[in-house]
């Protein structure tokens, strides 16, 4: 597997291949000044001429950034899951997706293209997410929730039933929506506003 990106999200992801013992191939980075990750060598992309060969995860954290990535790039996209993540059989998981430790998918969700489902975060049976998106480190999505593209929920979150985010949403810290969130709409608090 090769590794986009060398910051904080890519030690991380570094330690979910480790665990799944999935060598890493590369670690490609946009600057040229960071010249190893965790004793691993890291290239930087303005040299490369020649992609290496294998699957790509991107491990950037920011939504607008992995998604630029990857559609500047096009190239073949991996799955990355950690073996401590509980991931129901009938759920589906796209490519480009990351499922961190503890992190639990449960029956019938479905998971789109280069999603971060972060640490301990727990999805809940019928939910879909849209492309791009950030599940943050312990968020709850509870049953039949929908996530558009690009959206961040954040650390401790919680989302109730049948809750309709979309597309660009920021769900902050610790909130409780309760109420449909529209495009592009942040929102905090318990109840979220």
């Amino acid at each position: 597997m090769n590794i986009l990106g060398a910051g904080g999200h890519a030690k991380v992801v570094l330690d979910c291949l480790r665990a799944i013992e999935l060598p890493v191939s590369s670690i490609i980075d946009d600057n040229p000044a960071v010249l190893t990750l965790q004793s691993y060598p890291v290239h930087y992309s303005g040299t490369i001429t020649v992609w290496p060969e294998g699957h790509y995860v991107i491990a950037i954290g920011s939504n607008d950034l992995r998604r630029t990535k990857a559609e500047s790039l096009r190239l073949p996209y991996g799955l990355v899951i950690h073996p401590s993540a509980l991931v129901s059989p009938s759920a589906k998981i796209e490519e480009g997706t990351v499922v961190f430790h503890r992190a639990l998918v449960q029956a019938d969700s479905s998971i789109g293209r280069h999603v971060i489902l972060n640490t301990g975060c727990q999805i809940d049976h019928d939910c879909q997410i849209g492309d791009f998106s950030h599940i943050a480190p312990g968020a709850i999505l509870c049953g039949g929730v929908q996530v558009g593209n690009g959206v961040l929920i954040g650390a401790g979150a919680i989302v109730l039933p049948g809750i309709h985010i979309g597309d660009g949403a920021v769900i902050g810290a610790g909130a409780v929506v309760t109420k449909p969130v529209t495009a592009n709409q942040r929102v905090k608090g318990n109840p979220a506003k």
